[in-house]
């Protein structure tokens, strides 16, 4: 039979689409793999803290960490680090139980249920340490759980430097307070296991302050020998009875419809010259009067006029009378109007504070208080029984205390005062002024040495 080119071509177009719809209803070519179980010998240690680390030995593991899931009594490890054919690393985790735990394995869809037991020691602990202030060589003692007798797995440091060990027992170590170190936290590590312990305070030296009143029944500086003057005015006399070292000067506290200076201290010209420092910390310890709850309360002012000088405040207001967020928490003020810095414009109104916003709210007991200002730092800091409550970047970097002249000063009330601003009220000792800005360990020997 003769076919037409054109029954060829039909026919040609007939089975193209045939093979095109056999194409379409063939099921999809899948391959199934089958990943080989993992056999796992053994692991190794048999007993550690959590966060140790294991090694789970065996064959078939793959190389593929991210599919390998290890289980201790059922909570999986926090990390694996490596997996090797035939080595598995893994940690445990820290939320693990104390106790044996049967250690499982999966590895991919593979699971084994159990291929050991690993015994999760209860983590060690730090209860305290006595003393927690001292000096470098000092002894300490360590107390808590766990730390076993092996000297050589345990570590201790004071704020990151390394110490010495004496002696360990599991619930005492005795060590001493390494050289170089300063204030900051006890932590140790046994057997790689690290546990944060508390504060240890260094003491050290502290300079001889450039002014000084003890307040021992007179007002005389034991520095110059020079007295201060008490203004009484229209408030109550000044008077002394037990404080912190000593004596302690009680001051009457006023309230007036227009300030004045009464119920304050005024410090001789004489002495005004010590005042004028770039870097300088006033410290005195103050019990302020029970149930009183007024703005502002000053602890010392000195300057050139009400808007160029330094004040540091106690207890501030509350509600309607909280300056500044203050809330009944000290405060410090740095003032310069109207000067003209080197090769800078004249200032208009700087008004540089700090509040001490990371202390409670100042208690009616006795405080260790220090105000601190540092010219070459750019910084106001506040603390309070020896710990920083406080601190604040000075705005401009030309902010020189030199600018402004000492031409009064005050304590126990502003030295520039107006309104009716009140001046201070309670009980103050060991008032003190540095001609440089005490460190941290400075200000907190001064207040332990109380």
């Amino acid at each position: 039979m003769k076919m037409t080119v054109k029954n060829i071509r039909f026919i040609m177009a007939l089975l193209a689409v045939a093979a095109i719809y056999a194409s379409c209803t063939k099921g999809p070519n899948i391959k199934n793999y089958t990943y080989p179980a993992p056999e796992p010998q053994g692991v190794t240690p048999a007993i550690g803290f959590p966060t140790s680390l294991v090694t789970i030995n065996g064959s078939t593991f793959g190389d593929y960490k991210n599919v390998v899931k290890v289980f201790f009594n059922g909570i999986e490890s926090d990390s694996i680090l490596s997996c090797e054919d035939g080595k598995i690393v893994a940690r445990v985790p820290v939320a693990a139980i104390s106790g044996p735990a049967k250690v499982g394995l999966q590895v991919w869809t593979n699971i084994v249920d159990s291929i050991g037991t690993f015994t999760v020691k209860a983590p060690p602990t730090i209860k305290t340490a006595d003393p927690l202030t001292g000096l470098p060589g000092d002894t300490v003692r360590i107390y808590g759980t766990g730390y076993g007798t092996d000297m050589a797995k345990v570590n201790v440091t004071f704020k990151g430097i390394a110490a010495t060990i004496a002696s360990l027992e599991d619930t005492v170590i005795t060590t001493t307070v390494p050289v170089g170190t300063s204030s900051g936290d006890i932590a140790i590590t046994v057997e790689g296991y690290p546990v944060k312990g508390p504060g240890f305070s260094i003491l050290v030296s502290v300079p001889t302050p450039v002014y000084a009143l003890d307040f021992e029944n007179n007002l005389v500086d034991r520095i110059s020998g020079v007295a201060a003057t008490y203004n009484k005015g229209t408030a109550g006399d000044i008077t002394y009875e037990p404080g912190q070292r000593g004596l302690a000067a009680r001051f009457p506290g006023f309230t007036p419809t227009t300030w004045n200076n009464s119920g304050t201290v005024s410090i001789p010209p004489a002495i005004m010259p010590v005042f004028k420092q770039r870097e300088f910390t006033v410290t005195c310890w103050v019990n302020w009067a029970a149930g009183r709850n007024i703005y502002p309360d000053p602890i010392f002012e000195f300057g050139e006029v009400r808007g160029t000088r330094i004040t540091f405040l106690t207890r501030m207001g509350s509600g309607s009378n909280s300056w500044n967020g203050s809330a009944s928490r000290m405060v410090g003020r740095y003032l310069l109007t109207n000067k003209v810095p080197v090769g800078g414009p004249t200032y208009t109104a700087v008004d540089d504070y700090v509040i001490a916003s990371n202390a409670p709210v100042l208690p009616y007991d006795w405080r260790h208080v220090a105000f601190v200002f540092s010219y070459s730092k750019l910084t106001m800091k506040i603390y309070i029984n020896g710990v920083e409550v406080g601190t604040k970047n000075i705005t401009r970097a030309d902010e020189d205390p030199f600018l402004m002249t000492i031409n009064k000063a005050s304590i126990g009330g502003y030295a520039f005062g107006s309104g009716t601003e009140t001046n201070y009220a309670g009980l103050m000792d060991n008032f003190r002024i540095y001609n440089q800005a005490l460190s941290a360990d400075q200000i907190y020997t001064d207040f332990y040495k109380k």
